[in-house]
């Protein structure tokens, strides 16, 4: 039987602020109006017990994400279990194009395992290692078609004291079809030397260009390595964590 454990998470947000120019008396109207908005949900308790119940603001089979141990030793391999929760936070719709855009959250915890000996059910310190991410993502949709974005990525991994761990990458990704139906493939990886506190912060913000969903070369998300020592054992564990597809 596979469980998961609580652990901390820091979720980043970007906020925005309307323009102001410096030579008028009057301020500009945003083309942007805020038809919906909420205040996100950041107790633990609350979105852990969320993720478990499957609860989230996004109906999509492709908010989903998957995560493996692997043995160095004995190649075998472990799938660990995920549960995640989307918040859908701000809707606007914007006057000149009539286009709709939704921003969420979605919260992804991956646990240790437990192994079953007989009908006794015990923890294997193996695995006592954590992965987290939290993405803050947005979709548009213009024309009957919609559009996906990543806005900011984090996360990391949390161990005990008698685990160590090393060759640790992340890679975030946004591949697919922009809005002039041009194929792009926009990427940044993190290697070990930068990921030395076992978290990573990487905000996005504008400088991507958004993808259509829904289509076969459509990838947005996130994935995670990190190879796990303890004693004389050592276990790599891969977390993949997409929300567009």
């Amino acid at each position: 039987m596979k469980k998961l454990i609580r652990f901390t998470l820091a979720t980043s947000l970007m906020l925005s602020s309307l323009p102001i120019t410096s030579h008028a008396q009057t301020f500009p109207i945003s083309d942007d109006v805020i038809i919906f908005s909420k205040p996100l949900i950041t107790d633990l308790e609350q979105l852990y017990s969320s993720a478990l119940q499957g609860k989230t603001d996004y109906s999509s089979p492709n908010v989903k994400g998957g995560a493996t141990y692997t043995d160095t030793t004995s190649g075998e391999q472990i799938e660990a279990e995920v549960a995640s929760t989307t918040q859908l936070f701000q809707v606007k719709q914007n006057r000149q194009d009539n286009s709709e855009t939704r921003r969420y959250v979605t919260t992804s915890f991956i646990g240790p395992l437990a192994t079953s000996s007989g009908n006794k059910e015990t923890w294997d310190g193996a695995y006592s290692t954590k992965a987290y991410t939290t993405l803050e993502w947005e979709t548009k949709t213009k024309n009957n078609k919609e559009y996906i974005t990543i806005i900011n990525a984090s996360g990391g991994w949390t161990k005990d004291s008698q685990v160590t761990l090393d060759n640790r990458s992340v890679r975030i990704g946004q591949t697919g079809t922009d809005e002039n139906q041009t194929q792009v493939v926009q990427k940044i990886e993190f290697q070990n030397h930068q990921l030395t506190n076992n978290s990573f912060n990487y905000g996005v913000g504008t400088s991507w260009k958004p993808v259509r969903t829904g289509e076969v070369w459509t990838l947005v998300g996130v994935s995670m390595d990190v190879e796990i020592f303890r004693g004389t054992g050592s276990w790599k564990l891969n977390h993949t964590h997409n929300i567009g597809k």
